[in-house]
């Protein structure tokens, strides 16, 4: 071995996190020490390598919906490089996902990060609005991002068989022109000027308090190694179950292959947990895709409710050189692959 050769070694990581209810924010993470750097459907870039992404964050992660996330691995530095790939998974829950009633006491003085009241929904079309015997009821909440006068908002459709007439009933809290679920209501009465009251029950609001349990994390690469079933979908997509989540989550990837000698492809090592590039890539050329999407299966059940998902993916690149391979595989780690890249490249 060449004592005076440095051998170079790169790395970069980038991340992204998904957050659902029915409704879903995304974060990503992504620098050389991994702190935390917000950016969407942006490119991650590090000293000669960049994890190249493609993501456009949804405002709905619904179970069975799929998020589509492309990644590749750049090299944009002067040197050939060898090139692998590592997942992390975070995974968080709430403590409690059940939705409660609240008539504006629990909503005082919180925001967004501590409470997530519930949407309403309009009413289909031939619903017309309702008329109060006095005034709507309404809820106040006088401090903090809540503040403000929820007001209940009721409509109506008729339908008349021979000489009676039924009614059916849509109703939501309104505040600033948007909807809020309205609960705790056991039906409307109708007087002879077909104004309605409530029948009984108390008009409530629905909120989930947004306090999660400590988060379930599995790095791919650390033991235990993470080595999941890959489940050819089609001729371009494998699919596997994500590390957290007990299957109900879904990483799909592109050309992953088997045999490390075929070119241009993703070789996953079971013996050490990395996805590694089965070429040589020069500068200023990209691998081919990684990975294609993320889906919350539709198994996943009320308990998901406002999840935070954060995938890690952190890529590593090192000298295309023979002395370099034994850096990542030493001898019985996985000698086929440490042979098939060790092909691909000079002694020094």
């Amino acid at each position: 071995m060449n004592k005076n050769r440095k051998k170079k070694v790169l790395a970069l990581a980038s991340a992204f996190a998904l957050a659902a209810i029915a409704a879903a924010t995304f974060a990503w993470f992504t620098s050389e020490d991994e702190k935390t750097n917000h950016f969407e459907g942006q490119i991650a870039t590090g000293k000669d390598i960049e994890v190249v992404e493609t993501f456009e964050p949804p405002t709905e992660w619904d179970p069975g919906s799929e998020v589509n996330k492309d990644v590749a691995i750049a090299n944009i530095g002067k040197y050939k490089t060898l090139i692998r790939v590592s997942l992390t998974e975070s995974l968080q829950l709430l403590k409690d996902h059940q939705a409660k009633p609240t008539t504006g006491a629990e909503l005082e003085g919180k925001t967004s990060k501590d409470i997530y009241v519930l949407p309403g929904a309009d009413a289909p079309a031939g619903f017309t609005d309702s008329t109060f015997d006095g005034a709507a009821p309404k809820i106040s909440v006088t401090a903090g991002e809540f503040a403000g006068d929820y007001t209940l908002k009721v409509k109506e459709k008729a339908e008349t068989v021979g000489t009676k007439t039924t009614y059916t009933y849509r109703y939501a809290f309104e505040k600033g022109g948007v909807l809020y679920h309205a609960s705790g209501i056991d039906g409307f009465v109708r007087d002879a000027a077909n104004k309605i009251k409530v029948k009984s029950g108390t008009p409530a609001l629905s909120y989930v308090s947004l306090e999660y349990n400590a988060a379930e994390e599995k790095a791919w690469t650390q033991a235990p190694i993470y080595a999941p079933t890959f489940t050819q979908d089609g001729t371009l997509i494998w699919n596997a179950p994500a590390a957290t989540g007990s299957n109900n989550i879904q990483i799909s990837f592109n050309n992953i292959t088997t045999d490390p000698t075929v070119a241009d492809k993703w070789y996953f090592n079971a013996a050490d947990g990395y996805f590694y590039y089965t070429s040589v890539v020069n500068p200023g050329v990209n691998t081919t895709q990684l990975m294609d999407a993320v889906k919350l299966l539709g198994t996943a059940g009320n308990e998901y409710s406002k999840l935070i998902y954060d995938l890690t993916v952190k890529g590593q690149g090192i000298a295309a050189y023979k002395d370099a391979v034994d850096d990542w595989l030493p001898a019985g780690i996985n000698d086929s692959l440490a042979t098939a890249l060790k092909d691909l490249v000079p002694a020094k």
